[in-house]
């Protein structure tokens, strides 16, 4: 055990020293065993005697340390503990161990763990400690691997984003199946639809359960052979759900860590089998791109699927995507309530035709339409059709008595319904039952418009300006009444 300050050595010494000194050179040995650090602090918190067993262990300039107060040998930090740590030992309190920093001149700072202990002779302390650098070295090279831990998750996270978008948008229908079990894991979009199942019935199923009961041989042989000889193979067959087609089933083999998966690839013939029954898909849909008015397939729930060019020039969209997963009715309807009502009715009839409203544009503008449109709920993909026309040429943007159907009596007003405002349609009935009941006058009083102004309770100047509103003065002269003296 090394001293860094001098002990009592001599018997001579030893026999005239004071006791307290006598029992700490005692105490040397027994404290070496049990700790890196040993300091002896007395009552004003200076240190009186250090020993340490291993320099090379706490390499601090311990010499220095007798005589100067204990506190001016940590860090800033770590004073307030040294203070707690003397107070409990002064108080009898239990113990604990604390863990306080020395300065070193160059590098990290040193942790010590220490816990103190009262002595029984002039208010000593007995303050033992044990160097924390290679826990701390450990706990460094913890978080560092957490951190490399979290950046590799990160990196799989980001590879597992980017697989899963081209999964989920690909046109290809494609499944993942367990190369162990032949059950399927995953399933995209494209598979579910071109199979016309849902993603229930197929995750966690065996795949041959929805092959004809004869390929489900063949196909299970498939399996085997890609999964023995990891090479991709292929195998034409019949699935339950599309009987009327034959599929060309592609798989590979592929290894997700320890695990080994099959990949399928699914080919059917269907745009053969459109081709000999006259219709050509690809044909249908360039007539439908190019058509003059504009055409929307949406989902069952109004929904938009695909909108041709025509469309996009009345909505003012600039891409087909722009519109694509919106509701109709943010563009069509002069509300959202008046396109829901268009798809109930849709649902219940089968077709709507001819039925008048507007579009609006993303730009600000508003266009008078007619929509005519089918529902397809029962086809393998239940979808909407709506044909839009604008009808700008033939009706202004702001309708009235005099360009509308039903403008000439008030039993047609039930025309305006929906496409003018309350407001103005209260308006041009007020409008109608005036001019009829000023006609009615004058045909009462044979034209004569003193007696006509009595009987309406209006004054002759108001009478003539109503006549001129409404142009009956120029109706009476083309019917060949003739005037009254006034």
């Amino acid at each position: 055990m090394k001293k860094s300050s001098a002990v009592l050595s001599d018997v001579g010494q030893l026999e005239n020293a004071p006791s307290a000194f006598i029992k700490t050179k005692l105490l040397h040995d027994a404290i070496s065993a049990s700790a890196d650090i040993a300091l002896i602090i007395d009552e004003s918190g200076k240190v009186v005697e250090v020993v340490h067993s291993d320099e090379t262990v706490i390499p601090l300039n311990l010499a220095g340390w007798v005589g100067r107060t204990w506190s001016e040998t940590v860090t800033v930090e770590s004073k307030p503990k040294l203070t707690q740590l003397l107070d409990d030992a002064k108080s009898n309190s239990q113990q604990r161990w604390r863990q306080v920093n020395h300065p070193m001149p160059d590098g990290p700072d040193l942790p010590v763990r220490y816990i103190g202990v009262p002595m029984e002779f002039g208010g000593l302390t007995l303050v033992i400690g044990r160097e924390m650098q290679s826990v701390s070295h450990l706990q460094q090279d913890l978080v560092k691997t957490q951190q490399a831990m979290e950046r590799e998750y990160t990196r799989l996270r980001h590879a597992e984003t980017k697989y899963r978008a081209l999964f989920q948008v690909t046109t290809e229908p494609v499944l993942v199946l367990d190369a162990g079990t032949y059950r399927v894991v995953d399933a995209n979009p494209a598979a579910i639809k071109t199979l016309d199942l849902t993603a229930g019935q197929l995750v966690g199923r065996y795949l041959r359960d929805w092959v004809s009961s004869e390929d489900q041989g063949p196909i299970t042989d498939l399996f085997s052979s890609v999964r023995r000889t990891g090479n991709q193979m292929s195998e034409v067959v019949r699935f339950k759900s599309i009987e009327e087609y034959e599929c060309q089933v592609n798989v590979s083999l592929f290894r997700q860590g320890s695990n080994a998966h099959l990949l399928v690839r699914i080919e059917t013939n269907a745009s053969e089998i459109d081709s000999e029954s006259g219709t050509s898909t690809g044909n249908l849909s360039e007539v439908v791109s190019r058509m003059p008015d504009g055409f929307v397939t949406t989902d069952l729930d109004g929904r938009i699927r695909h909108a041709n060019a025509s469309f996009l020039d009345l909505a003012q969209l600039p891409t087909p995507r722009a519109a694509e997963g919106e509701s109709l009715g943010r563009w069509v309807g002069r509300s959202e309530y008046e396109i829901t009502t268009l798809v109930s009715s849709l649902m219940e009839n089968g077709t709507a035709s001819r039925f008048l409203t507007i579009i609006r544009g993303e730009l600000g503008t508003v266009e008078e339409i007619e929509v005519s449109a089918v529902a397809i709920p029962d086809n393998r993909s239940p979808c909407l059709g709506f044909s839009i026309r604008s009808i700008e040429s033939r009706v202004d943007l702001a309708p009235s008595i005099s360009t509308l159907p039903g403008g000439q009596s008030p039993e047609d007003l039930s025309n305006l319904i929906g496409r003018v405002s309350l407001k103005e349609i209260v308006r041009e009935a007020t409008d109608v039952i005036e001019r009829m009941t000023i006609q009615a006058a004058l045909e009462h009083t044979g034209n004569n418009r003193a007696l006509a102004s009595e009987m309406l309770g209006l004054s002759r100047q108001s009478l003539y300006v109503k006549l001129h509103r409404y142009g009956i003065n120029d109706t009476t002269k083309k019917l060949g009444q003739k005037s009254t003296s006034d």
